[in-house]
């Protein structure tokens, strides 16, 4: 992935480390509920 680290510490201030993979979390439970909606 796009040199997550780096770019997640310089967006986040340092703190991407821990906040990265709770984004990530977020995002692929928005993208299974929208593809779910979808189909209905």
């Amino acid at each position: 992935m796009m040199n997550g680290g780096a770019w997640g510490g310089g967006w986040m201030g340092g703190y991407g480390g821990i906040w990265m993979p709770i984004l990530l979390a977020v995002v692929v439970v928005a993208l299974v509920v929208w593809v779910v909606k979808q189909k209905k």
